[in-house]
């Protein structure tokens, strides 16, 4: 616990992603500009603003993650005015917005594909420099980073609105530009995830890819969701300012919820777990959007984007996490998951502006209702069956069976009456429905054991995985991960360590490199406190006594 509060203390990196966080919630979420005259706010303007911002955000996105992948070398530098440049450069346009009505059109459109180019550049900075860090280190910067940006941003409100405008570019932006620059040199380049060469490890992307893709589409369809709600928001200006004050709050929530209960217990996530308990609810509120009114929409919205603020602040974590374990450039993980669930945001703010500004359906709130239930639906099928294992079931199963005619006539032809039934087979109609159950040798639990067995460990889901102690140097290990805080992947290198395997061999089985192996090594030697092999095979014989 005393370990944690001393994360938990104020530092510049958590304070300088906070200055970010709160001035990106005052120009590019939720669909207004909270801090600007809402006379630059109407549907025309914010729709093409908005679409400049969000075309160049996901754009960005992709475009890093293919760099990290083809030209690694390029993106292990700073890079910090790439991302400040078109970020300072849109908000100056947007100032000058406000004294040249007639070239407001442009002066927005082209301010807002800067502060998406801007904006997206300094997350990814942001989530290298979190991730960088000591595991722990990175994820409490993020959390502490997070519950400030909230009250950040609800100081603005205090502040005149002529002074916010400008405060934001010609204060915030250089301090917490200058921060990442200072905080970005302690970076460690060496680091497996930094100093890999991807196309020389391209079963470790694959590998990644194949971890990823599920809990990418869970996030991706509520982005689409958010993205059909924003232009819920777009309508109704006054409502966008709420959107973005009850995404701050369930933000700050979120992040002082898990800091809470990190304090005294482990935490775990499961994305599709969440995505899982979420559906029902969702589908269910979407449904009942035709039937109530208006006001009901746009709350909705509100929550929406509240969950997806929180969805997004779970990704980093992830994808950061997943950047370590596997040695994966973070630049290549976060930039593609990034990329494809905002790309989803995006599709959803096109198609629900076009329903509700430009009237292609009417009423318009039943077909963006239809949209979001079929995106939500067909996301929760694809990330938890197999279509082609459905497939194979459904014509494989003998639930229920009809035994080939052209058999049944030749059997009766020959011997003038039905074939008998063997010796121990069900009888009469009982035939048709015999289904297949587990033998009374093998519990259920033990018919489930060795189905996943079976499966690919990358592709099971690890809300149905439970640990499994083969013998009894895993349940040793088991108990130095309890006693020393081991991560999973950590504890996996150990007891392959303790076995006697390679790094070759480790590298392999885990789908990592062998640079990534002997880096964990080292991590878990130093928590350990031992140097060797057979010290580590003493100290889990000791600890499990």
């Amino acid at each position: 616990m005393k370990t944690l509060q001393l994360l938990m203390k104020p530092n510049i990196t958590a304070l300088a992603y906070a200055m970010f966080m709160a001035t990106n919630a005052a120009g590019i979420w939720g669909g207004v500009f909270p801090f600007l005259p809402f006379d630059m706010q109407s549907n025309a303007l914010l729709f093409w603003f908005f679409l400049a911002q969000a075309t160049t955000f996901f754009a960005t996105f992709f475009f890093v993650s293919g760099l990290s992948y083809f030209a690694p070398s390029i993106t292990a530098r700073p890079l910090v005015a790439g991302a400040g440049v078109p970020y300072f450069l849109g908000w100056a346009l947007i100032i000058g917005a406000m004294y040249f009505a007639d070239l407001r059109m442009p002066l927005l459109v082209v301010g807002g594909a800067c502060l998406g180019a801007g904006s997206a550049g300094f997350y990814l900075l942001w989530q290298r420099l979190f991730m960088a860090k000591e595991t722990s280190r990175g994820v409490v910067d993020l959390m502490m980073g997070t519950v400030y940006s909230a009250v950040i941003y609800f100081a603005l409100y205090l502040i005149p609105r002529a002074i916010t405008v400008y405060l934001i570019p010609f204060a915030f932006m250089p301090l917490f530009a200058l921060a990442l620059v200072v905080c970005s040199r302690e970076i460690d380049l060496s680091q497996p995830m930094f100093a890999d060469e991807p196309r020389k490890n391209r079963r470790v992307y694959r590998n990644t890819l194949r971890v990823l893709y599920r809990s990418g589409l869970c996030v991706a369809a509520l982005g689409f969701c958010t993205g059909c709600m924003r232009a819920a928001a777009i309508e109704q200006p006054e409502m966008g300012s709420y959107v973005n004050i009850l995404s701050m709050v369930a933000l700050l929530a979120a992040a002082c919820s898990i800091l809470a209960i990190w304090r005294s217990r482990d935490v775990k996530f499961n994305p599709l777990a969440i995505f899982r308990a979420l559906v029902p609810a969702a589908l269910t509120s979407l449904v009942l959007m035709p039937f109530l009114p208006a006001a009901y929409t746009q709350w909705l919205s509100a929550v929406f984007y509240s969950i997806y603020g929180i969805a997004l602040l779970l990704m980093m974590i992830q994808t950061g996490q997943i950047s370590r374990d596997l040695g994966v450039h973070p630049f290549f993980v976060y930039g593609l998951l990034g990329g494809v669930v905002y790309l989803m945001h995006d599709l959803g703010f096109v198609i629900g502006s076009a329903v509700e500004l430009w009237g292609i359906y009417q009423p318009a709130r039943i077909l963006l209702a239809l949209m979001m239930v079929y995106a939500l639906a067909m996301v929760y099928f694809l990330c938890h069956t197999s279509l082609k294992t459905t497939i194979a079931k459904a014509f494989s199963d003998d639930s229920i069976e009809l035994l080939a005619l052209a058999l049944t006539g030749r059997r009766e032809s020959a011997e003038g009456k039905p074939a008998p039934m063997e010796a121990g087979s069900p009888s009469g109609n009982d035939a048709l429905w015999d289904i297949d159950e587990p033998s009374s040798e093998a519990s259920p639990d033990e018919v489930g054991q060795e189905a996943l067995k079976d499966a690919p460990a990358a592709l099971v889901e690890e809300d149905d995985r439970e640990r499994v102690f083969t013998d009894r140097l895993s349940k040793q290990m088991d108990a130095v991960r309890r006693a020393y805080g081991l991560s999973a992947r950590e504890t996996e290198v150990a007891e392959a360590v303790a076995r006697g395997k390679t790094v070759k061999r480790i590298a392999e089985e885990l789908f990592v490199s062998e640079n990534t192996v002997r880096t964990h090594t080292r991590r878990i030697y130093a928590k350990l406190g031992i140097h060797k092999k057979s010290e580590l095979i003493d100290l889990a014989q000791s600890i499990s006594r």
